[in-house]
């Protein structure tokens, strides 16, 4: 049982008085300790009771969110600032958010929101927040990022067959800014209205699924489309093989 307990030393050095001279011999030695006793008064296997408490009574750091908003942008915007909030579990004591080409704005340890200001960034960008307690130990600093993301839109929808196909009519379609081709939703056709889609050609060829089935789309054309942002890029641009299909489910692939 003896193995089992703890043991306690006082480091504190405890003030000597004597006590009262008795009938036969010098004053007595005694010990007199003021209580209550600090916790930095007292060891366990060489650490103060202090740092034993705090050690078991830690919390770890974790960041619960760290978002940039908007995080998705349009291939051929630059950007100069982004809007960025996050939270914490606890209070912090230090913290930064860096990135290339992105000037590490001051943060306070009250802060949970701040525009962070950009050098002209238009490709995908990672910001990086990084957070620390107030502990003295290096691995209690925490990390999160937020990725900035700059993608081409696919378009797609209904529309008689116009004079040309250029970038009017596919900026005439529905927009939806995307990392690859594939695509639900659901058009309804009337007389003389097809069904399009137009995607990057780099996105690579699509195929379809309409109303179950496959197929009912063909690669009309391909052309060199410029955005609503200023950036050119190759496009195919798909057609539904007939017109008047009234309310179809078209998937992309």
């Amino acid at each position: 049982m003896d193995d089992c307990k703890k043991r306690f030393v006082i480091k504190v050095d405890p003030f000597l008085s004597k006590g009262e001279k008795g009938d036969k011999g010098d004053p007595g030695a005694g010990v007199e300790l003021s209580l209550p006793l600090s916790s930095d008064d007292v060891e366990y296997n060489g650490e103060t009771l202090t740092d034993v408490l705090d050690g078991l009574l830690y919390e770890d750091l974790t960041i619960n969110s760290f978002v940039g908003s908007p995080s998705t942008y349009e291939k051929g915007q630059v950007l100069t600032s982004v809007a960025c909030t996050w939270t914490y579990n606890k209070a912090i004591e230090t913290q930064t958010i860096t990135g290339v080409d992105v000037t590490p704005p001051t943060l306070i340890a009250a802060d949970r929101n701040k525009t962070v200001v950009l050098v002209n960034i238009s490709v995908t960008t990672i910001l990086t927040l990084t957070a620390d307690d107030d502990t003295s130990d290096a691995i209690a600093a925490k990390t999160r990022t937020v990725t900035l993301n700059f993608y081409n839109k696919i378009h797609f929808g209904k529309a008689v067959i116009p004079g040309a196909v250029n970038d009017a009519f596919v900026l005439s379609l529905q927009g939806e800014l995307k990392a690859n081709r594939l695509k639900e939703f659901n058009v309804t056709t009337g007389a003389n209205e097809y069904i399009w889609f137009a995607c990057p050609s780099a996105y690579g060829a699509a195929s379809f699924k309409t109303n179950g089935f496959n197929g009912g789309l063909d690669l009309l054309s391909t052309f060199n489309h410029t955005n609503a942002s200023g950036h050119t890029e190759e496009y195919s641009v798909y057609r539904s093989t007939n017109h008047n299909l009234g309310l179809t489910f078209v998937e992309v692939e």
